[in-house]
């Protein structure tokens, strides 16, 4: 038998923290612009002056729907749901990150 590595542990212990206590932190141009439940399913989309992305959340997974930039990593990137896990559009310079309520600083 082989003990479990350390992500595998992390994934455990994130795993069991309470999924109503998760929220997404919408992050533009380095200032938070939402913290939204990740227990309630939710689009929105964020407009600024570099560009236009469409955010879901549903069934507890968070996703960039839709978006303007050129390269589309954002959309591309599969949905999150754990704690900690990231989606970024560099060209908007949105950052969406998954964390507990009450740590969204």
């Amino acid at each position: 038998t082989r003990s479990p590595t350390v992500l595998e542990f992390r994934r455990v212990l994130f795993r069991s923290i309470d999924n109503r206590r998760l929220v997404l932190k919408v992050t533009v141009q380095h200032k938070t612009v939402a913290v939204l439940p990740m227990n309630q399913d939710y689009r929105h989309t964020f407009k600024t002056k570099a560009g236009q992305n469409t955010i879901v959340i549903k069934n507890g997974r968070a996703y960039v729907s839709k978006a303007d930039c050129k390269n589309q990593i954002c959309v591309h990137t599969h949905p999150i749901s754990e704690n900690d896990e990231t989606i970024a559009c560099l060209p908007h310079r949105l950052i969406l990150t998954i964390t507990t309520k009450g740590e969204t600083h």
